[in-house]
């Protein structure tokens, strides 16, 4: 066997296996698409179903935010629900959003180029508008709409037989990703997301294994603290109580006999 030979025959293995390889990558990504598009479908039509509801009821949702070098910002109030695809006659993604917001604006001075710079990049990702005043020295004051947009977006992933989820702003300001399996993305984890929606107590970020923010660290550890003060003055006033009643009887013991 001549060398052209040889080579010819490695280069016709080589696009065989490649032929192969490609054959059976289409035909898992054919089966994917037959198992995630129904599941798709099926989600966008619960989320339009939550949109539907939630108008008609015309029901009052409030939120609170900690933004950035604000502080906790309450009483926003929840509206403007949306449900959008890229292809309703194909479910590949779809996005369900709302905004939280109220009137007024929020102020904020930065006061170096530096923080600035931050400061504009943390809006952006946020999604925040906010009107800026140059105040002399590279430092802005930053007039922050309370305006929050908030956002889930679901995406069919072939490759991995899952569907990709990004939230934004959801129970915090900023952005998180997770890859879930089609058995992950179950009714129960649909309702808890509603429920996180509706600003109900939620174990959506337990579900979707999402890490607890310093915020929400905070938030539980202060609910722990109030709890375990609650228990202490219920500790204090049960002995408050057992020694009044000690106390009465040893009175009554020692002073209310008569004489014999």
């Amino acid at each position: 066997m001549g060398v052209l030979d040889e080579l010819r025959k490695e280069a016709e293995a080589a696009a065989a296996e490649k032929e192969q390889e490609t054959t059976q990558r289409q035909q898992a990504l054919a089966r994917a698409r037959a198992q995630l598009e129904p599941r798709m479908r099926e989600l966008y039509k619960y989320f339009n179903e939550f949109k539907h509801h939630l108008e008609a009821l015309g029901k009052e949702v409030q939120a609170t935010y900690e933004i950035k070098d604000i502080g906790l910002v309450e009483e926003l109030q929840q509206g403007q629900y949306g449900v959008s695809t890229d292809n309703p006659e194909c479910i590949e993604n779809f996005t369900f959003r709302c905004v939280c917001a109220k009137p007024g604006a929020l102020q904020v001075h930065q006061r170096d180029a530096a923080t600035v710079a931050v400061y504009r990049d943390y809006l952006r990702d946020s999604g925040l508008q906010a009107k800026v005043r140059d105040a002399g020295g590279g430092s802005a004051v930053f007039m922050v709409q309370p305006a929050i947009p908030v956002s889930v977006r679901f995406t069919a992933d072939y490759e991995r037989m899952a569907i990709r989820l990004r939230i934004r702003n959801l129970s915090t300001v900023g952005v998180s990703r997770h890859t879930l399996t089609m058995a992950k993305v179950n009714d129960k984890l649909l309702d808890e997301l509603a429920k996180a929606f509706l600003r109900r107590p939620n174990r959506f970020d337990e579900l979707v294994g999402a890490t607890i923010s310093n915020t929400g660290k905070l938030r539980l550890k202060k609910q722990v603290q109030a709890a375990m003060r609650k228990q202490q003055l219920e500790d204090e006033r049960t002995l408050r109580e057992k020694e009044r009643t000690i106390t009465g009887y040893v009175t009554r013991t020692l002073f209310g006999r008569k004489d014999d």
